[in-house]
């Protein structure tokens, strides 16, 4: 009986081990754990960011690290500000491409609105395959 028993607990090990309980894990890709980078997982989900020093031009164009699938992605954007500013800022995509996007970066302050030259961090979440 105990022969039986430690052949029972060995099939069942065996029968565990190759079930897929592992199988459908997400995997990471590839990856760029740098200030532009990105994280790329094997159910096709990409997540990258970035930073961008700023610029007089309304409407920016930023670069993505890699390419996504399609243009069906999503971004965001933080300003980056002194804590002395009370300024109120926004970060808007105004097209979405592949490779790149454009984003406008305004303001609103008590003498009205206005579009602002400072760095901003960007996240775009998508999918690469």
């Amino acid at each position: 009986m105990k022969d039986f028993s430690r052949k029972v607990v060995l099939i069942i090990i065996v029968v565990f081990a190759q079930s897929s309980l592992g199988t459908n894990a997400i995997l990471l890709e590839g990856h760029n754990l740098g200030q532009n980078g990105y994280v790329k997982y094997s159910n096709g989900l990409l997540i990258q960011w970035g930073y961008n020093s700023g610029s007089t031009i309304q409407n920016l164009r930023v670069n993505l690290p890699i390419a996504f699938y399609n243009s069906s992605y999503i971004v965001t954007g933080n300003v980056k500000k002194a804590s002395s500013d009370s300024n109120v800022y926004a970060t808007c995509p105004t097209s979405l491409y592949t490779t790149y996007f454009y984003i406008d970066r305004n303001f609103a302050s008590p003498s009205g609105p206005g579009t602002t030259s400072g760095a901003f961090f960007w996240t775009a979440i998508g999918r690469w395959k």
